[in-house]
């Protein structure tokens, strides 16, 4: 056991070496954008399980996020969210995607984006507005 522990061991390490984890999201950016989120009053945003998280810790809870699973059904995650999140917000909300997760969106979600840096983009939806049907319908899927 202790040998075949070992191979496994220096297999591992020898695959993180030749091809180490490739994190293409620019996490740093992160801070801007809750701060600016923060500084236009924001309280209550949707985004996907990773963005949501990192957002609720920079703001100190500040920021409460609802976490989605897809978005051409925009429906909620009920993994390692608070029970209150099963309906989503209603009143202003923002949505905030990372450029690959934008990407998979058609042109005209680009008349809601309100704010861009690094990586992230955040989009602004109004009280009222219907962002349900917004967001699922100009889901592509496709790149």
């Amino acid at each position: 056991y202790a040998l075949t522990f070992g191979l496994l061991v220096t297999a591992c390490c020898y695959s993180w070496i030749i091809m180490p984890w490739d994190d293409t999201v620019d996490h740093f950016s992160m801070n801007e954008v809750v701060d600016w989120v923060e500084e236009q009053g924001y309280t209550e945003g949707i985004s996907t399980f990773w963005q949501g998280n990192i957002a609720i810790e920079l703001s100190d809870g500040k920021i409460d996020m609802w976490t989605i699973c897809n978005f051409d059904q925009l429906s909620i995650s009920r993994w390692l969210q608070v029970k209150s999140h099963e309906q989503f917000p209603e009143g202003r909300v923002f949505l905030l995607l990372t450029n690959d997760e934008y990407d998979l969106f058609a042109d005209d979600m680009e008349d809601y984006v309100v704010y861009r840096q690094g990586d992230y983009v955040v989009f602004g939806f109004e009280e009222g507005v219907d962002y349900h049907s917004i967001i699922t319908g100009a889901y592509s899927g496709n790149r």
